[in-house]
């Protein structure tokens, strides 16, 4: 008769996990790097001596050793890339600012001089100016709420976003070309915009996005980096 008692790996790995990690100094990924390293060590072993499973269990749970041999390094370890996903959400949200910002500007430069060109109407379109930004004001609170209410879809999609070299350089290209945009279409609306009036009065209404729209991301992204940056969200 068949033994009823047949070694189950992925139980005694779960139960090996539940009692070496079950820890405040563990993260979730920790502990799956932990058991993708303990199954490939067991692979390694079998590989090698040609031992069974269990066998191989057994000589991979000595080498692991015990959880409070490698624990400091661990947390070392997280403690390093925590400080470093701190810098880099730091530095993520100058960058995204710094491009948002100008390409706001450069798409109501834009939406004002093809309003201009189709209709000719300068005071009309100098007066819609207004909506754009109060409509740019909704998108910006509605979108820092949502990234701060809505954690768990949030991180699902930015964990499906790698980090390349190829994704950095367009994130740069990106931002250069706003900024180059912006600076080349202020000139261009000026020359649009004859009457003395409407061209101060749509550049007012820039200076005053320009403050708005710097207060509004900074309280935004304070409270943001505050919550994120707890290493149950990280």
């Amino acid at each position: 008769m068949e033994s009823t008692n047949r070694f189950d790996l992925i139980t005694y790995v779960d139960q090996w996990l539940e009692l070496n990690c079950q820890n405040d100094e563990f993260l979730p990924e920790d502990v799956l790097q932990i058991k993708s390293d303990l199954l490939s060590s067991i692979d390694d072993i079998i590989d090698e001596f040609e031992v069974s499973e269990e066998d191989a269990f057994g000589i991979a749970c000595e080498r692991m050793g015990s959880r409070f041999e490698w624990q400091g390094e661990m947390k070392q370890v997280n403690e390093d890339n925590f400080q470093l996903k701190k810098v880099v959400l730091l530095f993520g949200g100058v960058i995204f600012y710094i491009f948002s910002y100008h390409f706001i500007l450069s798409l109501n430069r834009l939406v004002l001089l093809m309003s201009i060109a189709i209709n000719g109407n300068i005071a009309d379109n100098v007066a819609n100016s207004s909506t754009f930004f109060n409509l740019v004001y909704f998108i910006t609170i509605s979108g820092l709420a949502a990234v701060y209410f809505w954690h768990k879809p949030i991180k699902i999609l930015f964990s499906r976003i790698t980090a390349s070299t190829t994704l950095n350089v367009i994130i740069v290209i990106a931002t250069l070309a706003s900024v180059v945009l912006e600076l080349y279409l202020g000139p261009k609306v000026k020359l649009s915009i004859e009457d003395i009036y409407s061209n101060t009065l749509f550049f007012n209404k820039e200076i005053t996005f320009k403050y708005m729209y710097f207060c509004i991301f900074l309280i935004g992204y304070i409270l943001l980096f505050k919550k994120y940056t707890k290493k149950f969200y990280m």
